[in-house]
């Protein structure tokens, strides 16, 4: 231990390695963080403990950012050669959000919302210093963050709706549409949960699992993870988890034959069918004695044991719904609601409405990603997205197709940037200051450091 902690505090980058992984865990205890947090010192009232975390939090993510910048500034100014075209990549995201900063001064929106740009800056920073100074095995730490973090907000959603769910007497009580405070006033959509459930999953299965001798135990995390994402009944994010079982055949046949048994038992059929029993529970099919009275089933659909194991006539259920599962959940008449109220003429269109837009417009989310950077951003925001959206894309196609150096960082990174490039066409998703951004950028660094697409 004294030979390992000497050979650490040797290492001539260790304060500034230091300084991002606690930059880093700033940045990802500030989400859901606001500008009021700041303002319990002006306040006459006792302040809880739950304001005091809240006013830490979000203070401690604007005081890194001084910091962050100078550091950037360092780095810049030692860099010899700083080719254009070979950092790309970290102007257009900087471009991005940098866009969103001029609609807040000639609008009435919120210049309260600068913390999230500023947020996202300080993520762009620390993952450009990071592919710099870490080594491949090194920068693993920020994953095993990313990972920890998100298990410990998982576990305070899930667990609070199960026990809600076991105890609760109501009919028609499902996980689907439950909302869990985290840290005061600020809180998780049953969707974002099992958002977290899918991530943990794929972070698990590339990293985690390979390292794990027992076959139960490497199993039981991708069974448990899975029927979270079932009991939430989000639509996108079970497309999503098939989508990645699907990937995982396209990016090693190898692999995917010999544990293909595994993820469809365990990741797909197992869990969809525990989910449907347990959220059957509380249906209020179930509630209903008479086999007659059941929804007017016919005595052949009685009869059938696969319909009576996936509870086909319980219309309550989303994924076993046709009339639930293709619904937009509203987001249509959102969409068309911000388009008709977005104003195409003078500064509007060059640089949008400021960071958070599409609440200042219709007090809603865009739910989706180029929607809220055309209102946040304007015309100029909306293009930096694209092409750091497009260069996404290209790293995809790079690695199915072109790199034959798959390794373990690349292999996780691709993956991230599949599933959240998919969700933000349903959610604002990365185009945003959140989880989503934090992950898709990371992974965007990661990939262009191990899977370049620019030499």
């Amino acid at each position: 231990h004294m030979k390992l902690t000497s050979k650490i505090l040797k290492d001539k980058d260790f304060f500034i390695k230091l300084t991002l992984v606690f930059c880093f865990s700033i940045s990802w205890l500030s989400i859901s963080s606001s500008f009021q947090n700041l303002l319990i010192i002006n306040s006459n009232e006792k302040i809880t403990i739950t304001q005091l975390i809240n006013f830490i939090r979000t203070a401690l993510n604007m005081c890194i950012f001084p910091l962050l910048v100078y550091l950037f500034v360092k780095m810049l100014t030692e860099i010899n050669d700083f080719r254009f075209k070979k950092n790309l990549f970290y102007l257009m995201p900087l471009g991005y959000f940098l866009s969103q900063i001029p609609g807040l001064f000639y609008t009435s929106n919120s210049m309260e919302n600068l913390q999230y740009i500023l947020s996202s800056i300080n993520i762009i920073i620390i993952m450009t210093l990071s592919v710099r100074v870490f080594k491949s095995n090194e920068i693993l730490i920020l994953i095993y963050i990313a990972f920890i973090i998100m298990f410990f907000v998982l576990m305070n959603s899930f667990l609070k709706d199960l026990i809600e769910f076991i105890f609760s007497k109501d009919v028609g009580k499902m996980f689907y549409g439950s909302m869990n405070i985290i840290i005061g006033e600020n809180y998780i959509r049953s969707s974002g949960t099992s958002r977290i459930a899918l991530i943990l999953l794929i972070i698990y299965s590339t990293v985690f699992m390979n390292s794990i001798s027992s076959q139960i135990f490497k199993t039981i995390p991708l069974f448990l993870f899975s029927i979270i994402i079932f009991l939430y009944e989000s639509r996108a994010i079970v497309l999503l988890l098939i989508i990645f079982i699907i990937s995982n055949l396209l990016f090693d046949h190898k692999f995917f034959l010999k544990n293909i048994k595994k993820y469809l038992i365990f990741c797909l059929f197992l869990p969809f069918l525990i989910a449907i029993q347990i959220n059957y529970v509380h249906s209020p099919a179930s509630f209903v004695t008479s086999l007659a009275e059941k929804n007017n089933l016919s005595k052949e659909k009685e009869e059938d044991f696969l319909c009576r194991i996936t509870k086909c006539h319980d219309d309550s259920l989303r994924l076993l719904n046709k009339n639930k599962i293709f619904t937009s959940s509203g987001r249509f008449n959102d969409w068309n609601n911000l388009i008709r109220k977005f104003n195409f003429k003078d500064n509007y269109s060059i640089f949008g409405y400021g960071s958070q837009g599409d609440r200042y417009l219709i007090n809603q989310t865009a739910s989706n990603g180029v929607l809220y950077a055309l209102v946040s951003s304007g015309i100029i925001g909306l293009s930096f997205y694209l092409a750091f959206s497009f260069m996404a894309f290209l790293h995809i196609v790079k690695f199915f197709f072109k790199n034959k150096d798959k390794n373990i960082i690349s292999y996780i990174s691709i993956f991230i940037l599949i599933v959240i490039g998919i969700r933000s066409l349903i959610e604002s998703s990365y185009a945003v200051f959140s989880i989503d951004f934090i992950l898709f950028y990371m992974s965007f660094v990661l990939a262009e450091k191990y899977n370049k697409i620019l030499k």
